[in-house]
């Protein structure tokens, strides 16, 4: 299981750093990360990388145009923000007030199907 830890984690480091210095064109990034650590210590940073593609004008890509582009060329990708609801909203900045409105919209939509 050491190994299995220490070979996920250094997928997940090389990706990040990837991921962390690919620019477009411009200059501009073409991936926002979230994480709290620089991915240098497998004990307190797993192998899961979050992160948003940006397209060159630093526009988030929806996740699900990222999906389907990665599938035609056979890259496995687990999308979106289901996983840790909290951390989605915290590293995206959404407010309490914002999550509870779009919870009340899909409640609303569910109940008028």
């Amino acid at each position: 299981m050491d190994r299995i830890q220490l070979h996920t984690f250094g997928l997940a480091r090389y990706t990040y750093i990837l991921l962390t210095s690919l620019r477009h064109s411009n200059g501009k990034p073409l991936a926002r990360t979230y994480c709290d650590t620089d991915y240098k210590d497998p004990s307190v940073q797993g192998a899961i990388l979050n992160f948003n593609l940006l397209d060159s004008q630093g526009t988030f890509v929806g996740y699900s145009q990222v999906e389907k582009l990665a599938s035609l060329f056979n890259i496995q990708l687990r999308t979106g923000c289901f996983c840790n609801i909290g951390a989605c909203q915290f590293y995206l900045g959404i407010t309490n007030e914002a999550v509870k409105s779009n919870l009340q919209v899909r409640t609303l939509g569910k109940n008028n199907s």
